[in-house]
């Protein structure tokens, strides 16, 4: 029987600064700051979903070129919502059992992988409530006017 060397470390783990892990080695089990930044972005998503809603939903809904700006805005909203909470870590999402983590996915893979599919009044709902309500369920501070 020959040793074999050991595998390499994954690519996950050789991204890793020592300066990452706790005393013994381990990863720990959130970083803090980190989930912070993720919440700094899901907040200005929610500000950026609030400034769409602040367009109206007839402007939104609106068969122009400027509509169709308007619902693209909406829909990169959505998945970048999803995308942001997708990363935060398993831990915190626990924490917040109230909040329908698989459903904002759900959501995200329909409107990236079946935009023909998406019904623009189903966007413009999440836009007005299930995105504000996230940010509010997390303690987010979300700005309704642009600037401030």
């Amino acid at each position: 029987m020959t040793d074999r060397p050991a595998d390499p470390p994954r690519f996950s783990q050789r991204a890793r600064a020592a300066s990452d892990l706790g005393p013994a080695g381990e990863l720990p089990p959130w970083d803090a700051a980190r989930v912070q930044r993720r919440l700094d972005d899901l907040a200005g998503f929610a500000t950026e979903a609030a400034h769409l809603v602040a367009k109206t939903r007839v402007a939104y809904l609106d068969d122009s070129p400027d509509g169709m700006i308007l619902r693209s805005a909406g829909r990169m909203v959505l998945i970048k919502v999803a995308a942001v909470a997708e990363k935060l870590p398993r831990e915190f999402k626990d924490a917040h059992p109230g909040i329908q983590w698989s459903s904002i996915n759900r959501m995200r893979n329909l409107v990236a992988h079946h935009y023909d599919k998406v019904d623009d009044h189903f966007i413009w709902n999440a836009l007005v409530a299930e995105i504000p309500k996230l940010a509010t369920d997390l303690g987010l501070s979300v700005r309704t006017t642009p600037g401030h």
